[in-house]
């Protein structure tokens, strides 16, 4: 398995600022999305993820539209098949989940939600507790949506089909497979996070849980050759996502 996932695939026909370039515009999406959200929707917990869902959306299409123009740059987005089948990907992929979880836990103590849906509790920062606020159902669909749909899409069709070879040509197998990590992370701190960095469960859940979230994704990306397995391992870490929210609210 790790021989596989240290092997190299052939070079992307873009290079690796064309990756970056894409994440920074995948970073605008969002800032528009929330600008249109916030003018033209009443605030509610709902709105957040409208917002995230109009940026992944317009994420998507600049991708579709820029990275699709020849032969070669469709085969170098990976869309094609995986060599898993996505059903044990998925599962794979919510195994992981959980473990990395189990771990958080255990080295902090606390059982937190990722941070897209802490907007849904107030967080007592004497001792990290968790209070749910009253949350309506189009707020937890929204939720859904974003967390099991839209994010893996967007996300994947930036960070692992654009960004993830140009980086790995550049870097080498696993110094670009961590890299790809790192930015993943950077990217999630930057949009998702909206609470202060301050003791160790915070900066678990926002950003060591993150990066390892990240290194199950690409590795999936690698050993797979396959962008299309690499959504289907994000929605399993969406889905458990989902799910701990919701058994968190009660």
């Amino acid at each position: 398995m790790l021989k596989r996932i240290a092997t190299l695939e052939a070079a992307p026909p873009w290079g690796l600022f064309a990756g970056i370039g894409l994440l920074v515009a995948m970073f605008a999406a969002m800032v528009i999305g929330t600008t249109i959200a916030q003018l033209t929707l009443p605030e509610s917990p709902a709105q957040p993820f409208i917002a995230w869902i109009i940026g992944g959306l317009l994420t998507i299409v600049v991708v579709m539209v820029s990275r699709q123009r020849t032969d070669d740059e469709r085969a170098a987005l990976r869309l094609g098949a995986s060599r898993l089948p996505l059903l044990i990907v998925l599962l794979f992929s919510i195994g992981a989940a959980i473990l990395i979880d189990v771990i958080g836990l255990g080295l902090t103590g606390d059982f937190w939600p990722v941070p897209e849906v802490m907007g849904f509790f107030l967080i007592n920062e004497a001792n990290f507790l968790l209070l749910p606020r009253a949350v309506d159902a189009f707020a937890w669909i929204a939720a859904g949506v974003f967390l099991i749909l839209v994010q893996p899409v967007a996300e994947e069709l930036v960070l692992r089909g654009v960004l993830y070879p140009a980086l790995r040509t550049n870097l080498g197998a696993w110094p670009g497979l961590l890299m790809n990590a790192a930015f993943h992370m950077a990217f999630h701190l930057l949009t998702y996070v909206t609470f202060r960095m301050n003791g160790f469960t915070p900066v678990w859940y926002a950003a060591v849980a993150t990066f390892l979230d990240a290194v199950v994704i690409a590795g999936v990306r690698a050993y797979t050759g396959s962008t299309r397995a690499a959504i289907v391992a994000h929605i399993g870490f969406g889905v458990f996502a989902f799910l701990k929210a919701l058994a968190i609210s009660g």
